[in-house]
């Protein structure tokens, strides 16, 4: 943007009719006009003319200032909206002073007070100047009205730097992500010979946004030679795309770095990741996005974004002709970033990656610090957007028996009590039946959960009091709405309408549901003895929304013997390789209309002070499906620790 410096001439034009007037009857007092028959409007009071282009200045009613200036082809209007752009000026005060007139001439002084968007106030004095010619009165506009130091051809200019983005770190205050070689993918203006062709592979080959392309090229800001940034891949993944990026015209590549995770799939859901701005970003954020900014686009990157991008420190900056610097005018401090500290764990999170690694089903492996109910690591494949791990909410099955049991001990119950677990039994009309047709008779609280009876815990349903399994239910935070920073899916247990729906409720169907996470707060209150609400998020910190709940000591021995059993004696034997102190609990929880129903495959438990939940969906059984998941993440958990 170039200011071009404005003449004057209105100088000699009133000298030369000041002149005139003196000299028009050799001085003499000349006799009044007789009024006509049609009287003429009065031309406006140099108040008015003053106050109209102030009121058109402020309303930024550029069209309205040339008809105002004494020279209608100064290009006031244009100019004053140029400045306005390159500013970013999103509200205009102008605060005129007293119009000091002096024959022909008259000067104001007017008060500037700017919100300059994305950087803030911004206050100035300058001098409105108005002439008089022909008894009409007139701005003499030039671009020191704007800015008193807009001579000589001199430009204001808008200057942002954008902070380094600040780190998510682990429970070690060590960062998640480090500087790693990249392939930036960008676009030159002067080589696209066609756009719409090039907007086009551009989306098919890196899945970039069109409008914020678009909306990039189209900035003003924009020089024919500049590097338009479209996306980032690693260094070893860009062979794969560079023939098909090659010959496009207009695209460009740099090599450089960029703060990235090991690889791709790393804790992908919960960091998120950091991209172009989206076209649908840059309106709802506005000021002092543009549309070369990189942002989160999901996860923490996304959440955490006013955090971990802080803000631009600023300055205006008065530039001459060939643009070089002259003075800065104002300056703006920015604000510092701010590091996001989660509670994962890298080891136990890469280890949980690759826990499921050739699972070719939907899955999610979350893992919770008993103690303190801080989420070490969670994992969803497949990375379709959608974070299984948090934020699904799924039928738990049998490991919702680990609740019905807690109702029953609380009501006076033992590991001993004898429950009956016949083949199949009725509730209110509705079937109910044992895996593979299972019949056990007679036999302990300890050997149904071991075993996994349905019949026998549908049996303890009918006889614990109203409402014991609800509000046993909640101690383990069913019901009970909380995040860990991201979109999450506790547990929710809906008041049973009848005995049918209290059976089912007792084995973890009908409408009770819950995330990995939450059945990972589950096993978790097992291991320590009080259910806590999980936590991501270290710093920024907040506040716990949901307090703790003992489960007594009592009760929680008994679970603690129950959930042993089920790896030693029971369903779970597929873990028993994993450590001869793991314990936990199997679920296969049916869903969906097919007959038979499909199962998704569950389980949770907990080892050294670490508990977790398995889910695969629609994975068959738990025992022989998501315990094998857990085993495997408890052995490169432990070769991860000895390497």
């Amino acid at each position: 943007m170039v200011i071009r410096p404005r003449s004057l001439g209105a100088l000699l034009a009133v000298v030369a009719l000041i002149a005139v007037s003196c000299s028009g009857s050799g001085g003499q007092e000349q006799p009044a006009a007789a009024p006509s028959a049609t009287a003429t409007p009065a031309p406006p009071t140099v108040e008015e003319v003053a106050a109209e282009f102030v009121a058109a200045w402020q309303a930024q009613d550029w069209a309205a200032l040339d008809g105002l200036t004494f020279d209608s082809a100064s290009g006031a209007g244009a100019e004053h909206a140029e400045v306005w752009e390159e500013l970013g000026v999103g509200t205009t005060s102008l605060t005129p002073g007293p119009l000091l007139v002096d024959g022909p001439r008259a000067t104001q002084e007017i008060a500037v007070d700017l919100e300059l968007d994305g950087l803030g106030p911004w206050s100035y004095r300058t001098d409105l100047g108005l002439v008089r010619v022909g008894g009409r009165w007139s701005v003499d506009w030039g671009p020191a009205v704007i800015h008193p130091q807009l001579v000589d051809g001199r430009r204001l200019d808008r200057r942002l730097v954008w902070p380094a983005r600040a780190e998510i770190l682990d429970d070690s205050g060590d960062p998640l992500r480090s500087d790693r070689p990249v392939v930036r993918i960008g676009v030159e203006p002067r080589r696209i010979e066609d756009r719409a062709a090039l907007l086009t592979s551009l989306t098919e080959i890196l899945d970039a946004d069109p409008f914020a392309v678009s909306a990039a090229l189209d900035d003003p800001a924009v020089q024919p030679d500049w590097f338009v940034p479209v996306a980032v891949v690693r260094a070893d993944e860009y062979p794969e795309l560079a023939p098909r990026l090659e010959g496009l015209a207009g695209v460009v590549v740099r090599d450089g770095f960029e703060r990235l995770a090991p690889d791709d799939l790393y804790a992908r859901h919960v960091l998120g990741t950091v991209g172009p701005i989206t076209a649908e970003q840059l309106a709802d954020w506005g000021e002092p996005y543009d549309a070369t900014r990189q942002v989160g686009r999901s996860g923490l990157e996304l959440v955490y974004e006013a955090e971990l991008a802080g803000s631009p420190s600023g300055d205006i900056r008065l530039l001459d002709l060939e643009g070089n610097l002259v003075s800065v005018l104002a300056t703006y401090p920015g604000r510092e970033p701010v590091e996001v500290a989660t509670t994962l764990a890298a080891t136990m999170q890469a280890a949980a990656e690759a826990a499921l690694d050739g699972v070719g089903q939907p899955a999610a492996l979350v893992v919770i610090d008993a103690a303190t109910g801080q989420v070490r690591a969670a994992v969803s494949r497949p990375l379709d957007g959608f974070s299984r791990a948090l934020a699904g909410a799924y039928p738990p099955g049998s490991t919702f028996k680990t609740v019905t049991a807690a109702a029953f001990l609380d009501a006076g119950g033992t590991v001993a009590s004898r429950v009956a677990c016949p083949a199949e039994v009725f509730v209110t009309g509705l079937r109910f039946t044992n895996a593979g047709g299972m019949a056990l008779g007679t036999i302990s609280l300890e050997t149904a959960y071991a075993r996994s009876c349905n019949t026998a815990f549908v049996g303890l349903s009918t006889e614990l009091p109203d409402r014991a399994l609800e509000e046993t239910a909640a101690r383990f935070g069913f019901g009970l709405d909380y995040s860990v920073g991201l979109v999450t899916v506790g547990g929710s247990m809906p008041p049973p309408v009848d005995g049918a729906e209290a059976a089912a409720s007792a084995i973890g169907q009908g409408r009770v549901t819950a995330s990995p996470l939450h059945m990972a707060s589950v096993a978790a209150a097992v291991a320590s003895g009080t259910w806590r609400q999980p936590t991501l998020i270290l710093e920024p910190a907040r506040p716990a929304e949901v307090q703790p709940n003992d489960l007594g000591p009592e009760v929680t021995a008994a679970l603690q013997r129950m959930m042993r059993s089920v790896v030693t004696s029971g369903t779970g034997g597929a873990v028993a390789r994993a450590g001869s102190d793991i314990s936990g609990k199997t679920g296969s929880a049916e869903f969906g209309t097919e007959d038979p129903p499909r199962t998704h495959a569950w389980f949770i438990g907990y080892r050294d002070g670490l508990a977790f939940s398995v889910l695969v969906e629609g994975g068959g059984a738990g025992g022989s499906v998501a315990a094998p998941i857990a085993a495997k993440f408890l052995r490169l958990l432990d070769e991860g620790a000895g390497a």
